[in-house]
Protein backbone atom coordinates (compact mmCIF):
# COMPACT_ATOMS: atom_id res chain seq x y z
CA UNK A 1 0.00 0.00 0.00
CA UNK A 2 1.11 3.56 -0.64
CA UNK A 3 1.32 6.23 2.03
CA UNK A 4 -1.79 7.95 0.66
CA UNK A 5 -3.64 4.61 0.70
CA UNK A 6 -2.62 4.09 4.33
CA UNK A 7 -3.92 7.55 5.23
CA UNK A 8 -7.21 6.88 3.47
CA UNK A 9 -7.65 3.53 5.25
CA UNK A 10 -6.98 5.22 8.59
CA UNK A 11 -9.48 8.04 7.89
CA UNK A 12 -12.20 5.71 6.62
CA UNK A 13 -11.60 3.34 9.54
CA UNK A 14 -11.91 6.22 11.99
CA UNK A 15 -15.19 7.31 10.40
CA UNK A 16 -16.60 3.76 10.30
CA UNK A 17 -17.79 3.89 13.90
CA UNK A 18 -21.15 5.61 14.64
CA UNK A 19 -19.81 7.44 17.72
CA UNK A 20 -16.76 8.77 15.87
CA UNK A 21 -18.87 9.78 12.89
CA UNK A 22 -21.21 11.55 15.31
CA UNK A 23 -18.28 13.47 16.79
CA UNK A 24 -17.15 14.59 13.34
CA UNK A 25 -20.71 15.59 12.39
CA UNK A 26 -21.03 17.75 15.50
CA UNK A 27 -17.65 19.37 14.86
CA UNK A 28 -18.38 20.14 11.21
CA UNK A 29 -19.57 23.64 12.15
CA UNK A 30 -15.92 24.57 12.74
CA UNK A 31 -16.47 25.37 16.40
CA UNK A 32 -14.50 23.96 19.29
CA UNK A 33 -16.53 21.68 21.57
CA UNK A 34 -15.82 20.62 25.15
CA UNK A 35 -15.52 16.86 25.54
CA UNK A 36 -18.20 16.83 28.22
CA UNK A 37 -20.63 18.59 25.88
CA UNK A 38 -19.89 16.18 23.05
CA UNK A 39 -20.36 13.18 25.35
CA UNK A 40 -23.71 14.53 26.56
CA UNK A 41 -24.93 15.30 23.03
CA UNK A 42 -23.94 11.82 21.82
CA UNK A 43 -25.29 10.02 24.89
CA UNK A 44 -21.96 8.37 25.73
CA UNK A 45 -19.69 8.41 28.77
CA UNK A 46 -16.70 10.74 28.89
CA UNK A 47 -14.43 7.67 28.98
CA UNK A 48 -15.95 6.34 25.76
CA UNK A 49 -15.68 9.78 24.15
CA UNK A 50 -12.02 9.93 25.17
CA UNK A 51 -11.40 6.52 23.56
CA UNK A 52 -13.04 7.55 20.29
CA UNK A 53 -11.46 11.00 20.19
CA UNK A 54 -8.01 9.39 20.54
CA UNK A 55 -8.69 7.39 17.36
CA UNK A 56 -9.84 10.54 15.55
CA UNK A 57 -6.73 12.38 16.76
CA UNK A 58 -4.47 9.58 15.51
CA UNK A 59 -6.18 9.71 12.11
CA UNK A 60 -5.62 13.48 11.98
CA UNK A 61 -9.34 14.27 11.86
CA UNK A 62 -9.52 16.37 15.02
CA UNK A 63 -7.29 18.56 17.12
CA UNK A 64 -7.43 18.74 20.89
CA UNK A 65 -6.71 21.58 23.25
CA UNK A 66 -6.77 21.35 27.00
CA UNK A 67 -7.69 24.23 29.27
CA UNK A 68 -7.45 23.28 32.91
CA UNK A 69 -9.30 19.99 33.29
CA UNK A 70 -11.45 20.50 30.20
CA UNK A 71 -10.45 19.08 26.81
CA UNK A 72 -11.75 20.76 23.65
CA UNK A 73 -12.00 19.15 20.22
CA UNK A 74 -12.09 20.82 16.83
CA UNK A 75 -12.41 19.28 13.38
CA UNK A 76 -9.22 19.26 11.33
CA UNK A 77 -10.85 19.77 7.94
CA UNK A 78 -7.52 19.29 6.10
CA UNK A 79 -7.12 15.87 7.70
CA UNK A 80 -10.51 14.88 6.31
CA UNK A 81 -10.35 16.69 2.98
CA UNK A 82 -6.94 15.46 1.81
CA UNK A 83 -7.52 11.69 1.82
CA UNK A 84 -11.10 12.01 0.58
CA UNK A 85 -10.01 14.30 -2.29
CA UNK A 86 -7.40 11.75 -3.36
CA UNK A 87 -10.02 8.99 -3.29
CA UNK A 88 -12.47 11.02 -5.38
CA UNK A 89 -9.78 11.95 -7.90
CA UNK A 90 -8.87 8.27 -8.30
CA UNK A 91 -12.52 7.41 -8.91
CA UNK A 92 -12.93 10.08 -11.59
Amino acid sequence: MTQSSDALVEVLGALADPVRLGIVQLLVDGEEWAGTTLARRLGVSRALLCHHSAILLKAGLVTRRKQGKVGYLRLNAKGLRGPLKRLLSELA
